[in-house]
């Protein structure tokens, strides 16, 4: 896609994404901001596969150290939500930069297994360590200096930025370190968690489940993972897909459906094709001259 034209295109849709916090109910403008995190957090994840060249299950994991991070700031240490943005985007770079050495270092699939295991083990840390995170009550947040509306802007001017470079850095055509994307991915994570902590006002063990980082990787797959035109898109399928059909089960039901299965199945078909394509290219150059 052009430059121009695909400005164009960012520029017409920051207008409508402006334009519908006038034209919706309040309700409504808090499901577009969360839509708004999970974009933030779709755009890490393709960063990730075209500069990393691997995948993260566990997105989640990174947005729960962003959200959690929000939360204790704020609850304990009495600092200002906006603060807390770049403090939880460098909690989840960091914890990016970890899994990114430690995986690596293991083997073809282990990036997807180790990000697993983190989206795995963040609810029970999370209960444990009550004093901190609440427990499974979770924190609250002591105010709410953003209205609605307010936070809706918020949401989308970062995911704009953030968007804007991705965009920028999917113009390259050499792969980056992947451990420096895998940084690069949690920080986006982290921003995207804080953000969702804001917008709904408090954080507990079940606001960031596994299920949100495989529902994350498989949007991002459906939609085109890499591309950064495919991550709002999947953001709103995320959300909107189950009411769209009027029967099929939201985030957090622990009824199943079909968008669980088809989503379920894009995950199996991207873990294992990557593994695959991986596997072909190492014998490929052991076969070579």
């Amino acid at each position: 896609m052009s430059g121009r034209y695909g400005l164009g295109l960012v520029l017409a849709a920051g207008v409508a994404i402006a334009a519908a916090a006038f034209f919706v109910s309040s309700g409504h403008v808090l499901e577009l901001a969360v839509v708004g995190t999970y974009t933030i957090a779709i755009l890490g994840l393709g960063q990730l596969l075209s500069q990393g060249g691997t995948v993260s299950l566990g997105q989640g994991a990174f947005m729960a150290l962003g959200g959690y991070t929000t939360a204790i700031l704020c609850a304990h240490h009495g600092v200002g939500q906006l603060w807390t943005i770049p403090a939880a985007a460098c909690v989840a770079g960091a914890a990016g930069l970890v899994a990114g050495v430690i995986s690596l270092r293991l083997g073809t699939l282990s990036p997807g297994i180790v990000t697993l295991g983190l989206a795995l083990v963040v609810a029970p840390i999370a209960v444990r360590f009550e004093a901190f995170t609440g427990g499974a009550s979770g924190l609250a947040l002591p105010d709410r200096p953003l209205d609605a509306r307010q936070a809706y802007a918020l949401t989308w001017a970062l995911a704009a930025g953030l968007f804007l470079l991705a965009w920028r850095r999917s113009g390259r055509s050499a792969r980056g370190n992947p451990v420096a994307s895998f940084g690069l991915s949690g920080a986006y994570a982290g921003v995207a968690g804080s953000l969702l902590v804001i917008n709904v006002g408090r954080v507990g063990p079940g606001t960031f489940s596994v299920r949100l980082s495989l529902l994350l990787l498989a949007g991002a797959a459906v939609c085109g993972l890499g591309s950064v035109w495919g991550a709002p898109i999947a953001a709103l399928l995320i959300r909107y897909l189950a009411d769209l059909t009027g029967s099929l089960p939201h985030i957090g039901s622990q009824r199943p459906g079909p968008t669980t299965f088809l989503f379920g199945v894009a995950v199996i078909v991207l873990v294992v094709g990557r593994g695959m394509a991986a596997a072909f290219n190492q014998r490929f150059k052991r076969a070579g001259p």
